[in-house]
């Protein structure tokens, strides 16, 4: 089987993927997305897609300038609420933090953003690039290294496909089962530390 080339491969279509996926769509280059579900937005919304779930997002200002350079802030910023004021402190410890926009000239500190709406705003974009391949829902069943790059044996639909990159990417989640294949090495710090996060309604 002779393998279409790519310069590069991003598999996994979620904020880390689109968002690249995006940056490199206006490029010469020739970009492949490969997401294992199908695309928020894209007429066949899935009922629960894991990259955008319901959960929320705090963007920093450098993500917002990001995502301005890419022309997708405006539409992002339609369900996006402003961080006018932060306060850190840790309970029972000496010294805390206070900042406010206005004191630092302004209009927000960043912005918080719910998954979803982020998601479809990214994946809505993908199909402005007609040199970007996505392919969605799709797998990569095996990737290794090779003089050149990496080749990835990818199913979709019941094919077997196969893909040369200059570079792949790897951006499927924190428990990729792809990130040991080339033989990476992966370490984990432990922070020690728990979170509860809910959506809270009044």
């Amino acid at each position: 089987m002779s393998a279409e080339h790519f310069d590069v491969v991003i598999v996994g279509g979620g904020m880390v993927g689109a968002s690249l996926a995006c940056a490199l769509g206006s490029t010469t280059l020739r970009v492949a997305v490969i997401e294992s579900t199908a695309l928020l937005g894209a007429g066949r919304t899935p009922s629960y897609q894991p990259s955008f779930d319901a959960r929320s997002t705090a963007l920093s200002l450098s993500s917002v300038c990001f995502l301005d350079s890419l022309g997708l802030w405006q539409s992002v910023r339609r369900h996006a609420q402003a961080i006018q004021r932060i306060h850190v402190s840790d309970r029972g410890h000496f010294g805390s933090t206070r900042m406010d926009a206005r004191d630092e000239g302004l209009e927000a500190l960043g912005f918080v953003v719910e998954n979803q709406w982020l998601g479809s705003v990214l994946h809505g974009a993908l199909a402005n690039y007609p040199s970007l391949r996505v392919l969605a829902p799709a797998s990569v069943a095996r990737i290794r290294a090779t003089p050149d790059g990496a080749r990835l044996g990818v199913r979709e639909d019941g094919r077997e496909l196969e893909f040369d990159a200059s570079l792949a990417v790897i951006a499927d989640g924190a428990r990729s089962g792809l990130a040991a294949q080339p033989g990476s090495a992966m370490h984990q710090q432990p922070y020690g530390q728990h979170a509860l996060i809910a959506i809270i309604g009044h």
